[in-house]
């Protein structure tokens, strides 16, 4: 990667090198940000299938459309004149009647997807999503990444520009500066040994604190995220889509938790899930465990609102 993506990256996701995340250090060229930042070199020569396929152009890779409950090949699923990035980083729901109203405001929003290579194996991938009302990415002023296990916080700065790792933005004229850096984390095998576990973390973009994570999960030998679907709900999504005919990965129902916070701290909140349905949804299969799931604890760092966007 050139000085001056490593830059770019660097400005875009930390804010600045001196807040202490060492992404990937330099200092911004004279000419200001460039419209975009492409792929890394080495990621293009490791990897001949793109890992964040745009088909729709809209800064969503499709994998994570596919999470998201998004069509990777409509850049405004509902067509409700947001466009699924703004959507997805104002933690706007599937269930959301179309067009809701929320504040206009700087956005933070961590989501995790996978990618499977030729040969198979299956990575983890987390994506940092940033709207900079001002179109400022000096806005971000502080951001601490982690990995939460049952309270237990782990840095994991380093970890994340260990692998491969993409930077893409533009700029919409009313939404502002909309950027998402994107990393490789590991693979699959080595991420189980893990679960459940929350990868977050907690930023200051302009003048809101931001707690955002991607709460990952083992269902019945899959892993699974848990996706925001209401200020106490969340939708189990597996991270691997599997190959289906169909580019909209189309199938039937979707699992559907309500959860319940039954002990908190300052480390974050202690849920119970109190009741779980499959939905249907056109999109996706629910999984046979999903009425299992009722009285199955999970812990959320710094509340539920880190996955749901309850908080924001």
């Amino acid at each position: 990667m050139s000085r001056r993506n490593g830059a770019v990256l660097a400005i875009a996701v930390v804010g600045a090198a001196a807040l202490g995340w060492r992404f990937l250090g330099g200092a911004l060229e004279e000419g200001g940000l460039p419209a975009a930042a492409e792929l890394d070199e080495r990621t293009l020569l490791a990897m001949p299938v793109d890992p964040l396929a745009d088909t729709d152009g809209d800064l969503l890779p499709d994998r994570l459309e596919w999470i998201l409950l998004c069509d990777p090949g409509q850049p405004d699923t509902d067509e409700d004149g947001i466009d699924d990035f703004v959507a997805a980083v104002q933690y706007r729901r599937p269930f959301d009647p179309p067009g809701s109203p929320r504040a206009t405001d700087d956005e933070m929003r961590i989501v995790a997807s996978s990618t499977v290579d030729d040969f198979g194996a299956t990575s983890l991938w987390v994506h940092f999503l940033f709207r900079f009302v001002g179109a400022n990415p000096q806005e971000l002023r502080a951001i601490d990444p982690f990995m939460d296990l049952w309270g237990a916080r782990y840095p994991i700065a380093d970890l994340l520009t260990s692998g491969r790792l993409a930077l893409r933005m533009r700029v919409d004229a009313n939404q502002g500066l909309l950027c998402i850096a994107s990393f490789e984390l590991g693979s699959d095998e080595a991420l189980r040994a893990l679960l459940p576990c929350t990868i977050g973390a907690t930023a200051i973009v302009g003048t809101r604190s931001i707690h955002s994570g991607a709460y990952l999960q083992d269902v019945a030998g899959t892993v699974t995220v848990l996706v925001a679907a209401d200020d106490d709900k969340g939708l189990v999504q597996p991270l691997d889509p599997m190959i289906v005919e169909d580019p909209f990965w189309s199938s039937n129902r979707v699992c559907v938790m309500q959860l319940e916070v039954i002990s908190s701290s300052a480390a974050g909140a202690m849920c119970e899930v109190r009741n779980s349905e499959c939905m249907s949804s056109g999109r996706l299969a629910c999984p046979p465990t999903c009425l299992q799931s009722r009285g199955r604890t999970m812990f959320f760092p710094n509340g539920l609102s880190t996955v749901t966007g309850g908080g924001r």
